[in-house]
């Protein structure tokens, strides 16, 4: 039996498996860099949802939590910048989340 890392390997092959990667890993520090800069309460409240062209999209769930990245920003793209130096992320962009209508 393959393992699901073989399957999607076979699927979308390696280049786009190390960006999935890489995605992934920096989803997952999202809530330690938050608390690395003294923001760790945005974490629960805020995800980094798309990465491409060296941009980084985090979404939050509320304009105040925005305004509270946004103090931390140019820290935060710096702790990114050389936590994962192979993305060449040059920016972070914030949004707020797409509620589903009732």
């Amino acid at each position: 039996m393959r393992s699901a890392a073989e399957i999607l390997s076979s699927i979308f092959g390696p280049d786009t498996m190390d960006k999935m990667m890489n995605y992934s890993k920096m989803s997952a520090s999202w809530k330690e860099l938050t608390r690395r800069h003294g923001i760790a309460a945005a974490a629960d409240h805020s995800r980094i949802v798309q990465f491409e062209h060296g941009s980084v999209m985090v979404e939050t769930e509320h304009p105040a939590w925005i305004q509270l990245l946004q103090t931390k920003q140019q820290e935060l793209l710096d702790d990114l910048q050389k936590t994962f130096p192979a993305n060449n992320i040059a920016s972070i962009s914030f949004r707020l989340t797409k509620k589903p209508q009732l």
